[in-house]
């Protein structure tokens, strides 16, 4: 388990799951379990969708479910892999918003993270965002047994190395109430939300076109398709 995901465990402790997420991981499971086993190699699966989907804290509920199938798993998170800082990254955007989209990030290094380990590496090195520093550092993470990796983050339906895609359909219209909520308290809420709200059309609009590369789609009424069937 990676730093970050020791930071998110604990943040977890404090939240409670919505039984609706586990009980979605346990479908998730009874359909891609098969396929691991049969696959005897190490499986690979991508969670994206917008910016207040879940994407975290689902891939986060289906990792502990994958493990209490006695599966090693290691999550890795697109957030790491931004070129720039957050205060940074932010800043370019207000500079110009063209800036949004997948050129912010290095997926063509996680790309090829998830190739090295399929091709047996025990450890890779990888970018680890540290959000109350403003920076990003390098860490060294185990593989180990690991035989599950879990790729999420916004843009992870283009990668290539990839044996299942989810997709999470909820979108930024959905998650309008809880952006309002994160940011009550906030001197500048008003001008926050607006240029937030412009970031996520923007996301919304290039999102649009990853999720027909979905092998399974997780609807905003929570049921399960599968796009190809």
């Amino acid at each position: 388990m990676t730093q970050q995901d020791k930071q998110i465990n604990k943040n977890r402790k404090n939240i409670k799951i919505d039984y609706r997420c586990s009980d979605l991981a346990d479908k998730i499971v009874e359909i891609i379990l098969p396929e691991i086993k049969k696959s005897k190699k190490k499986y690979f699966i991508s969670v994206a969708g917008e910016s207040g989907a879940g994407k975290t804290i689902f891939s986060f509920v289906l990792s502990k479910r994958l493990s209490e199938e006695g599966l090693g798993v290691c999550l890795l998170h697109q957030d790491d892999y931004f070129i720039y800082p957050p205060c940074e990254n932010t800043k370019r955007r207000k500079e110009d918003i063209n800036n949004i989209g997948t050129s912010e990030v290095k997926l063509a290094l996680l790309d090829k993270h998830l190739k090295d380990i399929s091709m047996g590496k025990k450890e890779i090195v990888k970018p680890f965002a540290i959000y109350e520093n403003d920076k990003i550092t390098d860490r060294k993470i185990k593989i180990g047994k690991s035989c599950i990796v879990i790729a999420e983050g916004t843009y992870t339906m283009l990668l290539k190395n990839t044996n299942k895609k989810i997709f999470l359909e909820r979108d930024y219209n959905d998650s309008r109430e809880e952006r309002k909520f994160h940011l009550r308290k906030s001197k500048h809420k008003k001008e926050e939300l607006q240029f937030l709200e412009k970031i996520l059309k923007i996301e919304h609009k290039i999102l649009s076109s990853h999720k027909k590369k979905a092998d399974l789609i997780i609807t905003r009424d929570l049921n399960i398709i599968r796009p190809s069937a």
